[in-house]
């Protein structure tokens, strides 16, 4: 069962969700190692998408990743 992430970029007032295993997620890491703090910040874990689309939901863009595809009951094959 996946683990979910909430990717919030604060500078440009936009966040992603995203299954823990996303090569873009990297279990909260993302693909440079963590957070800067100034500018971003990775969210939980969470249980569900939902509840780390919650957790951002302030932001003027949400949304899923396009590649994980959180929204979706199972994760996508590669």
């Amino acid at each position: 069962m996946s683990e979910f992430y909430a990717y919030d970029n604060h500078h440009r007032d936009r966040a992603r969700v995203h299954r823990s295993e996303c090569p873009w997620c990297n279990h909260g890491q993302g693909v440079q190692g963590g957070s800067s703090g100034a500018n971003d910040q990775w969210h939980g874990p969470f249980d569900s998408a939902e509840d780390a689309y919650a957790r951002v939901s302030n932001r003027s863009n949400v949304g899923y990743c396009a590649f994980c595809r959180p929204q979706d009951q199972e994760a996508p094959t590669r």
